[in-house]
């Protein structure tokens, strides 16, 4: 049973809105200043075609590339893409140094995807989360 409140120490941003994908989307770049941690979470529903995903990274949030294997912690094959199943939840860490971060995809028709990246660790000036 929970013990401890922690809704203020998360800040969950949308890079990409839930949707059914007909080809391929690209993610809405999510600023990891003031963070010290992020974990993507894609979240699929029903589909009859499987979504190929990237984790990609900037520095000025206009140009992305793949995140390397290394600067991800619970995903392999990033660079290539990554396969999803239908109706499931993956959860990645970013451990990279960039200060943007994005999810891509393609996928056949009717695939329901969304994903989000949620920044922890915030840091506080004068006791407001930056």
């Amino acid at each position: 049973m929970p013990s401890r409140e922690n809704a203020l120490h998360q800040d969950p941003k949308t890079t990409l809105a839930p949707q059914s994908i007909g080809g391929a989307v690209t993610g809405t770049g999510v600023d990891l200043a003031g963070c010290e941690a992020a974990t993507i979470i894609v979240e699929t529903g029903a589909a009859s075609t499987v979504a190929t995903i990237k984790v990609q990274e900037s520095d000025d949030n206009s140009t992305f590339t793949d995140v390397a294997d290394a600067d991800l912690i619970g995903l392999t094959g990033n660079p290539s893409g990554f396969a999803t199943t239908a109706s499931s939840i993956r959860k990645v860490a970013y451990v990279g140094g960039k200060r943007y971060v994005r999810v891509s995809t393609t996928a056949g028709s009717a695939a329901l995807l969304s994903a989000c990246v949620v920044r922890t660790r915030l840091r506080h000036v004068g006791g407001v989360a930056v």
